[in-house]
């Protein structure tokens, strides 16, 4: 009998600790009804409240599930709209890095440690095998705008980004758009030099910290040498989806948040302004600091007639990697694909599921 009763006590238990902790609400969940995706983000109550219709949004999540996709979250006016899959998770951001480091110039540019006008013989900067003097006349804004004229080899740069790149000495700096992981890499060693910081300990003291980041890991973070091809090592780590919408939110909002200016806002135009046309590296793009621009009636040909609507922006990386910004819809799209299991995702197709988002708008 003492044995039944400590059973039923240790089960009152149980049940008790399920409802409090686990089912507290038994009730099933509506489906146009989202949990907040953190305890610091706010979630529309539903898909209508914000203006957008339901039906349409699950016509969405049908075409995601059939993709190679690990994570989409939308923001809309501030709020979650939408946050599917591992959204928590932190996968590599490849060339989303280079938007990263695009904004943590703007802020100690603004701080008065690095001057863009200097030169690369200004600064010291040179490489194995050697840079001629024409090349080391590329000042800090060349490699920023990837208009340095150093067709050097670089680390993590692929066979295909380097047949891309002109031969050595074709153009004088400034005069020629290239997109080229040489001027992305020596950015951080020319960060390293001039602030007495690490590009990654500015990632995580300016940006991280501020925005109060949930998932991103300091130790995930490494410098990727490649000393056969450069002495200037690629700077990557990793960042997860909500993580990532909050730096793209940060942008949205012109460089505040919690009202405190982080970037200065006059970083945030000048950097997703368009100074090159990308040419056919991504037709019908442009490009500013590190960050790629699409003008109005970007895709139109391809049908994209909601997406075309509009100017964005965004940061962009292989497999699939986007944070992509829309200021007049007040919107932020992040995508992200698990990599490390060589899963990937068109941009093409990205675009198409960012297009009928958009369209779901009532």
């Amino acid at each position: 009998m003492e044995n039944r009763l400590r059973g039923l006590k240790i089960f009152s238990i149980l049940v008790i600790f399920y409802l409090v902790f686990v089912g507290c609400d038994t009730k099933e969940q509506q489906p146009g009804i989202r949990p907040e995706i953190t305890g610091t983000w706010t979630a529309w109550e539903s898909y209508e409240a914000a203006g957008w219709s339901e039906e349409r949004i699950l016509e969405c999540k049908s075409f995601w599930e059939g993709l190679d996709s690990a994570a989409v979250v939308v923001v809309y006016q501030g709020r979650v709209l939408l946050a599917w899959g591992s959204y928590q998770v932190n996968y590599w951001t490849h060339s989303v890095r280079k938007s990263f480091m695009s904004a943590i110039y703007g802020i100690y540019v603004d701080r008065g440690a690095i001057d863009l006008d200097k030169t690369l013989a200004d600064l010291g900067i040179d490489d194995e095998p050697p840079l001629t003097e024409d090349e080391k006349r590329a000042k800090v804004i060349h490699l920023l705008q990837a208009r340095s004229g150093v067709y050097h080899t670089a680390a993590a740069e692929t066979q295909g980004m380097h047949d891309y790149k002109p031969d050595r000495g074709t153009y004088d700096p400034g005069e020629f758009w290239c997109y080229n992981n040489w001027d992305f890499n020596a950015l951080a060693t020319i960060f390293d030099q001039e602030t007495g910081t690490t590009f990654f300990q500015a990632l995580y003291q300016d940006l991280n910290l501020k925005l109060g980041m949930e998932d991103y890991l300091p130790e995930e973070n490494q410098y990727q040498y490649d000393l056969e091809r450069s002495i200037h090592p690629a700077y990557i780590f990793a960042i997860s989806a909500r993580d990532a919408a909050r730096f793209g939110l940060l942008f949205l909002q012109n460089g505040i948040w919690n009202g405190e200016q982080i970037i200065p806002g006059q970083w945030i135009l000048q950097s997703t302004a368009p100074v090159s046309d990308a040419g056919d590296y991504i037709p019908g793009t442009f490009y500013g600091y590190m960050w790629w621009i699409y003008p109005r009636g970007y895709g139109a040909e391809s049908g994209w007639q909601h997406l075309s609507n509009y100017m964005s922006y965004a940061a962009l990386g292989a497999y699939g990697q986007v944070i992509q910004v829309i200021p007049d819809m007040e919107l932020v799209f992040v995508h992200r694909v698990d990599s490390y299991n060589n899963k990937n995702v068109p941009l093409s197709t990205i675009n198409q599921l960012l297009d009928m988002i958009l369209g779901a708008r009532n």
